[in-house]
């Protein structure tokens, strides 16, 4: 890992998709990196910049209308969660896949907080227990 906290630019394309969510988190790859761009109001933003930790929960949903992995997102200060936010991949996406095989791969997170522009980026170590519970949702997909 280069940096730990670059600044990011976001592409026309993804600028415009956001404009379409008021708060929500999306999985994009940027200068073949995996980011997740967050977005929500400036004071939600503001609020988690001083956390430096996240846990991850993982939930496989094998429902045949939308088979999917429900990564829930926990912004952490100690033993105290702050603030979640649930991220879905969807297993009918190889693209989102691949996302979820390079969150594996990289061992952390790069989350861009973004309200109406890039207030700031983070990078967050995924613990070994994460690992752990991503490891064997791949392994679900695969068999």
């Amino acid at each position: 890992m280069e940096s730990k906290n670059k600044l990011v630019i976001l592409g026309d394309y993804i600028e415009r998709e956001l404009e379409f969510i008021e708060k929500g988190i999306l999985s994009v790859i940027i200068e073949n990196e995996l980011y997740f761009i967050f977005k929500s109001k400036k004071s939600d933003i503001q609020f988690l910049q001083e956390i430096s930790e996240i846990s991850l929960d993982i939930d496989p949903i094998f429902r045949d209308e939308f088979p999917s992995i429900r990564a829930i997102i926990r912004f952490m200060k100690g033993n105290i969660e702050f603030h979640n936010i649930d991220h879905y991949f969807s297993l009918e996406s190889n693209e989102e896949i691949e996302h979820l095989q390079m969150l594996y791969d990289d061992k952390f997170i790069k989350i861009v907080f973004y309200d109406t522009s890039v207030c700031f980026t983070k990078v967050f170590d995924i613990n070994n227990e994460d690992i752990s519970k991503l490891k064997n949702a791949l392994d679900q997909i695969a068999s």
